[in-house]
């Protein structure tokens, strides 16, 4: 998966006053749903199921609390399987 130089939950949380910093993750992990959506046209998650920035920005946080050695990209996978409600 290509993402960030640091892709840490380490640096999502040193990410919490960097206001650009943290949009550009967060926009990452929008299209990292978006390249899931092409590739799944029968699966896809649309957007009045996506959270908004906010409560990504939540879940992502609690990605991290739970999985604190795991790259915080990892969250994407996962919202995926969560709004698919796959286990």
């Amino acid at each position: 998966m290509l993402a960030f130089e640091d892709s840490s939950c380490s640096a999502w949380k040193a990410s919490a006053t960097d206001i650009d910093l943290r949009a550009a993750y967060l926009f990452w992990i929008r299209g990292y749903v978006s390249g899931y959506n092409a590739q799944q046209p029968k699966q896809q998650i649309y957007g009045a199921h996506f959270p908004n920035l906010d409560a990504l920005a939540l879940y992502v946080d609690k990605y991290c609390h739970d999985h604190p050695f795991d790259p915080f990209v990892g969250a994407a996978p996962a919202l995926i399987d969560d709004l698919n409600g796959r286990p």
